[in-house]
């Protein structure tokens, strides 16, 4: 049978999984361009056709990720028909849901990948901080709607927000995944929002 040539768009892309799977299964240190190339099926000059260099894997894992879990959240900003704390709810339930459906995430939150490879951190704090900055906008409409307590500090809070995805992520692994990562941690974020919001 006639092997179908694969197109190097689909190509790339099955290199960024077996990727993330050797890392996810075996570690970081495991993941290099041999053992890629052995489960995907390639020489390691073919591997290299596609990525010149291994620094550009680890960016195409990164985008990989970012995609994955932060996609598509600018339209739930966009929805000005949705009040703001609400499209803040849905936000970080869609955010949740994403960590959930793609549980290989929770490993590179675990073994501190971003902090110990730079273009996956710096590509990651870039994301982290675009998802911050969207919020702070949320915040900042509930506070001109007279949602928000006096003294709510705009920037500081959309990060505190943001770092229940990491915390939870990390307690959902501590369970072994039994507890149920979206609604866990839609129950933290309703604990913040009320300690911000006025009594309605």
């Amino acid at each position: 049978m006639k092997r179908v040539r694969k197109s190097a768009a689909v190509r790339k892309r099955e290199i960024i999984e077996t990727a993330i799977r050797i890392i996810t299964e075996e570690g970081p240190e495991r993941m290099t361009t041999e053992r890629i190339a052995r489960r995907v099926g390639l020489t390691q000059p073919a591997i290299f056709r596609h990525f010149a260099k291994k620094a550009l894997i680890w960016d195409g894992i990164a985008e990989y990720l970012s995609d994955k879990v932060f996609s598509g959240m600018d339209e739930i900003i966009a929805d000005r028909q949705t009040p703001p704390l609400d499209r803040l709810r849905t936000y970080m339930r869609v955010h949740f849901q994403r960590l959930e459906e793609h549980p290989y995430i929770s490993v590179f939150y675990a073994r501190l990948l971003f902090g110990d490879n730079e273009s996956l951190r710096r590509h990651m704090q870039e994301a982290y901080r675009q998802l911050a900055e969207n919020m702070a906008v949320l915040l900042h409409e509930a506070r001109l709607t007279g949602q928000l307590v006096d003294g709510v500090e705009l920037e500081p809070t959309a990060f505190l927000l943001m770092g229940l995805s990491p915390l939870m992520v990390l307690n959902w692994d501590l369970n072994d995944r039994r507890i149920d990562l979206v609604e866990e941690g839609m129950k933290l974020v309703e604990q913040q929002l009320r300690l911000l919001t006025r009594p309605s």
